[in-house]
Protein backbone atom coordinates (compact mmCIF):
# COMPACT_ATOMS: atom_id res chain seq x y z
CA UNK A 1 0.00 0.00 0.00
CA UNK A 2 1.14 3.33 -0.93
CA UNK A 3 1.90 5.96 1.65
CA UNK A 4 -0.92 8.11 3.03
CA UNK A 5 -0.60 11.32 5.13
CA UNK A 6 -2.92 13.05 7.22
CA UNK A 7 -3.33 16.74 8.70
CA UNK A 8 -5.75 17.78 11.08
CA UNK A 9 -7.77 21.57 10.99
CA UNK A 10 -9.95 22.98 13.76
CA UNK A 11 -12.63 24.68 11.21
CA UNK A 12 -11.63 28.36 11.42
CA UNK A 13 -8.10 27.11 10.25
CA UNK A 14 -9.88 25.34 7.21
CA UNK A 15 -11.55 28.36 6.38
CA UNK A 16 -8.51 30.47 6.30
CA UNK A 17 -6.57 28.07 4.25
CA UNK A 18 -9.08 28.01 2.13
CA UNK A 19 -9.64 31.53 1.56
CA UNK A 20 -5.34 32.24 1.21
CA UNK A 21 -5.23 29.36 -1.95
CA UNK A 22 -8.57 30.92 -3.40
CA UNK A 23 -10.84 27.60 -2.78
CA UNK A 24 -13.96 27.39 -2.95
CA UNK A 25 -15.87 25.97 0.14
CA UNK A 26 -15.96 22.06 -0.16
CA UNK A 27 -19.61 19.96 -0.44
CA UNK A 28 -18.39 18.34 3.46
CA UNK A 29 -18.17 21.96 4.82
CA UNK A 30 -21.36 24.29 5.98
CA UNK A 31 -22.26 26.72 3.27
CA UNK A 32 -21.88 29.72 5.66
CA UNK A 33 -19.27 28.51 8.54
CA UNK A 34 -19.93 30.96 10.83
CA UNK A 35 -24.06 31.45 10.63
CA UNK A 36 -25.11 33.28 13.72
CA UNK A 37 -21.92 34.27 14.44
CA UNK A 38 -21.00 38.13 14.83
CA UNK A 39 -18.41 39.98 12.26
CA UNK A 40 -16.14 40.85 15.12
CA UNK A 41 -16.05 37.17 16.45
CA UNK A 42 -15.57 35.60 13.25
CA UNK A 43 -13.03 37.81 12.61
CA UNK A 44 -11.48 37.30 15.98
CA UNK A 45 -11.83 33.23 15.53
CA UNK A 46 -9.76 33.68 11.83
CA UNK A 47 -6.90 35.67 13.35
CA UNK A 48 -6.66 32.65 16.14
CA UNK A 49 -6.29 30.42 13.41
CA UNK A 50 -3.37 31.78 11.83
CA UNK A 51 -1.76 32.24 14.56
CA UNK A 52 -2.08 28.74 15.05
CA UNK A 53 -1.32 27.65 11.31
CA UNK A 54 1.39 30.24 11.70
CA UNK A 55 2.80 28.12 14.87
CA UNK A 56 2.54 24.58 13.19
CA UNK A 57 4.03 25.78 9.81
CA UNK A 58 0.85 25.35 7.90
CA UNK A 59 1.58 28.91 7.01
CA UNK A 60 4.88 30.08 5.30
CA UNK A 61 5.57 33.60 5.45
CA UNK A 62 7.03 35.12 1.71
CA UNK A 63 8.47 38.29 3.67
CA UNK A 64 7.05 41.71 4.50
CA UNK A 65 4.36 43.05 3.01
CA UNK A 66 3.56 39.66 1.58
CA UNK A 67 0.50 37.65 1.64
CA UNK A 68 1.38 34.04 3.90
CA UNK A 69 1.79 30.93 1.48
CA UNK A 70 -0.02 27.23 2.43
CA UNK A 71 2.14 24.57 3.04
CA UNK A 72 2.65 22.87 0.01
CA UNK A 73 1.19 19.20 1.28
CA UNK A 74 -1.68 21.17 2.87
CA UNK A 75 -2.07 22.60 -0.84
CA UNK A 76 -2.32 19.84 -2.57
CA UNK A 77 -5.08 18.14 -0.07
CA UNK A 78 -7.68 20.83 -0.28
CA UNK A 79 -6.63 21.37 -3.60
CA UNK A 80 -7.55 18.00 -4.66
CA UNK A 81 -10.75 18.48 -3.02
CA UNK A 82 -12.22 21.26 -5.31
CA UNK A 83 -10.23 19.14 -8.51
CA UNK A 84 -12.17 15.70 -7.56
CA UNK A 85 -14.03 14.22 -10.60
CA UNK A 86 -16.06 12.01 -7.75
CA UNK A 87 -16.99 12.73 -4.44
CA UNK A 88 -19.09 10.13 -2.14
CA UNK A 89 -20.25 10.83 1.31
CA UNK A 90 -20.52 7.26 3.21
CA UNK A 91 -22.85 8.09 5.97
CA UNK A 92 -22.45 4.77 9.04
CA UNK A 93 -24.71 3.94 11.17
CA UNK A 94 -22.64 1.38 13.61
CA UNK A 95 -25.07 -0.92 16.12
CA UNK A 96 -25.13 1.33 19.81
CA UNK A 97 -22.64 3.61 18.49
CA UNK A 98 -23.57 7.42 17.00
CA UNK A 99 -23.78 7.98 13.45
CA UNK A 100 -20.62 8.98 11.49
CA UNK A 101 -19.83 10.42 8.26
CA UNK A 102 -16.66 10.63 5.84
CA UNK A 103 -16.26 12.17 2.41
CA UNK A 104 -14.23 10.91 -0.43
CA UNK A 105 -12.75 13.29 -3.05
CA UNK A 106 -10.87 11.35 -5.96
CA UNK A 107 -9.00 13.08 -8.39
CA UNK A 108 -6.80 11.88 -11.51
CA UNK A 109 -3.53 12.79 -9.20
CA UNK A 110 -4.95 12.19 -5.46
CA UNK A 111 -7.56 10.55 -3.47
CA UNK A 112 -8.21 12.57 0.10
CA UNK A 113 -10.70 11.54 2.99
CA UNK A 114 -12.31 14.12 5.08
CA UNK A 115 -13.31 12.89 8.23
CA UNK A 116 -14.81 14.39 11.55
CA UNK A 117 -12.61 12.64 14.72
CA UNK A 118 -13.85 15.09 16.92
CA UNK A 119 -16.70 18.32 16.96
CA UNK A 120 -15.16 20.75 15.22
CA UNK A 121 -12.11 19.08 14.30
CA UNK A 122 -11.49 17.94 10.32
CA UNK A 123 -8.70 15.75 9.32
CA UNK A 124 -7.77 15.30 5.49
CA UNK A 125 -5.75 11.91 4.69
CA UNK A 126 -4.18 12.16 1.28
CA UNK A 127 -3.15 9.30 -0.89
CA UNK A 128 -1.72 8.26 -4.83
CA UNK A 129 -5.16 6.63 -5.02
CA UNK A 130 -8.46 5.86 -3.21
CA UNK A 131 -7.54 1.90 -3.14
CA UNK A 132 -4.82 3.12 -0.90
CA UNK A 133 -7.42 4.26 1.07
CA UNK A 134 -9.02 0.71 1.58
CA UNK A 135 -8.19 0.16 5.13
CA UNK A 136 -9.52 2.80 6.89
CA UNK A 137 -12.82 2.70 4.79
CA UNK A 138 -13.73 -0.61 5.27
CA UNK A 139 -12.84 -0.56 9.12
CA UNK A 140 -15.07 2.68 8.87
CA UNK A 141 -17.73 0.48 7.15
CA UNK A 142 -17.48 -2.62 9.34
CA UNK A 143 -15.84 -4.00 6.34
CA UNK A 144 -14.44 -7.58 7.99
CA UNK A 145 -14.07 -10.76 5.81
CA UNK A 146 -18.18 -10.96 5.63
CA UNK A 147 -18.71 -13.36 2.40
CA UNK A 148 -21.48 -14.05 -0.10
CA UNK A 149 -24.60 -15.93 0.98
CA UNK A 150 -24.47 -18.96 -1.80
CA UNK A 151 -27.18 -19.48 -3.97
CA UNK A 152 -28.57 -16.08 -3.07
CA UNK A 153 -31.18 -14.51 -5.84
CA UNK A 154 -30.96 -10.80 -6.03
CA UNK A 155 -34.13 -9.16 -5.28
CA UNK A 156 -36.26 -6.06 -5.54
CA UNK A 157 -37.38 -3.68 -2.96
CA UNK A 158 -39.22 -0.05 -3.08
CA UNK A 159 -37.93 2.66 -0.70
CA UNK A 160 -41.05 2.43 1.10
CA UNK A 161 -40.53 -0.99 2.20
CA UNK A 162 -36.72 -0.99 2.91
CA UNK A 163 -38.19 1.98 5.18
CA UNK A 164 -40.46 -0.36 6.97
CA UNK A 165 -37.92 -3.09 6.84
CA UNK A 166 -35.37 -1.10 9.21
CA UNK A 167 -37.88 0.42 11.17
CA UNK A 168 -39.60 -3.72 12.12
CA UNK A 169 -39.31 -4.26 15.95
CA UNK A 170 -38.78 -7.48 14.69
CA UNK A 171 -36.99 -10.36 12.35
CA UNK A 172 -40.68 -11.34 12.10
CA UNK A 173 -42.18 -7.75 11.24
CA UNK A 174 -39.91 -6.97 9.21
CA UNK A 175 -40.37 -10.56 6.86
CA UNK A 176 -43.37 -9.92 6.43
CA UNK A 177 -42.81 -6.59 4.65
CA UNK A 178 -40.40 -8.45 2.44
CA UNK A 179 -42.57 -11.27 1.72
CA UNK A 180 -45.27 -8.70 1.46
CA UNK A 181 -43.03 -7.29 -1.76
CA UNK A 182 -43.01 -10.30 -3.40
CA UNK A 183 -39.52 -11.07 -2.78
CA UNK A 184 -38.51 -14.86 -2.36
CA UNK A 185 -38.76 -15.99 0.82
CA UNK A 186 -35.01 -17.58 0.43
CA UNK A 187 -33.63 -13.95 0.20
CA UNK A 188 -36.42 -12.61 2.85
CA UNK A 189 -35.50 -14.68 5.63
CA UNK A 190 -31.47 -13.55 5.88
CA UNK A 191 -32.16 -10.16 4.79
CA UNK A 192 -35.05 -9.62 7.45
CA UNK A 193 -32.62 -11.15 10.36
CA UNK A 194 -29.91 -8.88 8.79
CA UNK A 195 -32.14 -5.72 9.12
CA UNK A 196 -33.02 -6.10 12.81
CA UNK A 197 -29.58 -7.20 13.63
CA UNK A 198 -27.36 -5.38 11.98
CA UNK A 199 -23.59 -4.64 12.76
CA UNK A 200 -23.62 -1.65 10.84
CA UNK A 201 -25.83 0.23 8.15
CA UNK A 202 -24.47 2.49 5.92
CA UNK A 203 -25.79 5.13 2.86
CA UNK A 204 -23.23 6.45 0.05
CA UNK A 205 -23.77 8.95 -2.21
CA UNK A 206 -21.64 9.43 -5.19
CA UNK A 207 -21.81 12.68 -7.12
CA UNK A 208 -19.40 13.60 -10.55
CA UNK A 209 -19.66 17.78 -10.06
CA UNK A 210 -18.48 17.93 -13.97
CA UNK A 211 -20.08 15.67 -15.61
CA UNK A 212 -23.87 15.23 -17.18
CA UNK A 213 -24.19 11.18 -16.06
CA UNK A 214 -25.80 11.34 -12.71
CA UNK A 215 -24.35 9.93 -9.77
CA UNK A 216 -25.31 6.85 -7.99
CA UNK A 217 -27.00 6.22 -4.19
CA UNK A 218 -26.00 3.02 -2.62
CA UNK A 219 -27.26 1.01 0.98
CA UNK A 220 -25.35 -1.25 3.01
CA UNK A 221 -26.39 -3.51 5.93
CA UNK A 222 -23.29 -5.27 7.61
CA UNK A 223 -24.23 -8.34 9.46
CA UNK A 224 -21.82 -10.99 10.82
CA UNK A 225 -21.80 -13.05 8.24
CA UNK A 226 -22.31 -10.94 4.67
CA UNK A 227 -22.97 -7.69 3.35
CA UNK A 228 -25.94 -6.47 1.47
CA UNK A 229 -25.55 -4.13 -1.19
CA UNK A 230 -29.03 -2.22 -2.05
CA UNK A 231 -28.00 -0.36 -5.75
CA UNK A 232 -30.69 2.00 -6.41
CA UNK A 233 -32.02 2.14 -9.68
CA UNK A 234 -32.71 5.72 -10.86
CA UNK A 235 -33.11 8.75 -8.43
CA UNK A 236 -36.48 6.92 -6.74
CA UNK A 237 -36.77 3.58 -8.06
CA UNK A 238 -36.32 0.81 -6.57
CA UNK A 239 -33.28 -1.03 -4.41
CA UNK A 240 -31.98 -3.90 -6.40
CA UNK A 241 -30.61 -6.21 -3.16
CA UNK A 242 -27.75 -8.82 -3.52
CA UNK A 243 -25.62 -10.49 -1.16
CA UNK A 244 -21.97 -9.69 -1.53
CA UNK A 245 -18.49 -10.31 -0.02
CA UNK A 246 -16.96 -7.11 2.06
CA UNK A 247 -14.11 -7.20 -0.78
CA UNK A 248 -16.68 -7.36 -3.12
CA UNK A 249 -18.13 -4.57 -2.31
CA UNK A 250 -15.34 -2.73 -1.58
CA UNK A 251 -13.73 -3.62 -4.94
CA UNK A 252 -16.86 -2.43 -7.05
CA UNK A 253 -17.29 0.77 -4.65
CA UNK A 254 -13.73 2.00 -5.36
CA UNK A 255 -14.22 0.85 -8.99
CA UNK A 256 -17.36 3.40 -8.94
CA UNK A 257 -15.10 5.91 -7.27
CA UNK A 258 -12.18 6.32 -9.47
CA UNK A 259 -14.96 6.26 -12.78
CA UNK A 260 -16.28 9.48 -13.94
CA UNK A 261 -18.84 7.40 -14.93
CA UNK A 262 -20.35 6.80 -11.83
CA UNK A 263 -23.93 6.27 -13.29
Amino acid sequence: MADTYAFTFSLEELILLMRIADLPTLASLPVNPFEGVSEERALGALAAAERSLRARGFLQSQGPEKPPVVYSPVLALIGTCKLAQTIAMIITQPLDKPTDARYYYVSPYMAVEHAFPEEGLHRFTGAPAIDDLVEPMKQFMHLDGQQALADMPVGLLSPAAMEAARNATSADAALKVLLDQGMPEILAHPLSQSFVNPVCVSTVSIATPNSSVSGKSLGLIVDQQTVWMLEQQGGDGPFQVSSVSAQEFITNLCGFMRSSDAG
